[in-house]
């Protein structure tokens, strides 16, 4: 399947909020595929990658109707953090300081989402 198709579906992730809940089966259809082999889910994992789409669970399933969460991983918005959060979680083997710039750069991303308060605290 052409990278246009890819690209297309990328802006498509990005513009719906910058998530887009799947089923595996919509991914082969975008890959105009129509089983999930081990080769093709590959293939399509890699696709996702270098269009900046991440997914979770981090290992796309070969079950047709498994639920899949896309997120733009190079935007601005939830998928960034989704992105931020998942390359924390999945570090083997952490540096301590990078560790505590990507908590930082994590917990900034989040204000946006913490509501607003009205009162002053005492």
């Amino acid at each position: 399947m052409s990278g246009n198709v890819w690209e297309g579906y990328a802006e498509f992730v990005a513009h719906g909020g910058g998530f887009r809940h799947v089923r595996v089966s919509e991914l082969l259809n975008i890959a105009g595929r129509k089983a999930a082999g081990a080769r093709i889910i590959e293939d399509i994992t890699k696709q996702l990658a270098e269009h900046g789409i991440g997914h979770l669970p981090p290992s796309i399933p070969r079950d047709q109707t498994a639920a899949v969460l896309l997120y733009s991983q190079d935007r601005p918005g939830l998928g960034a953090i989704l992105h931020q959060a998942r390359q924390l979680a999945e570090n083997p083997n952490p540096d301590q300081n990078a560790v505590t710039v990507q908590v930082l750069a994590l917990t900034l991303m989040m204000q946006n989402y913490r509501p607003a308060t009205t009162e002053q605290p005492a």
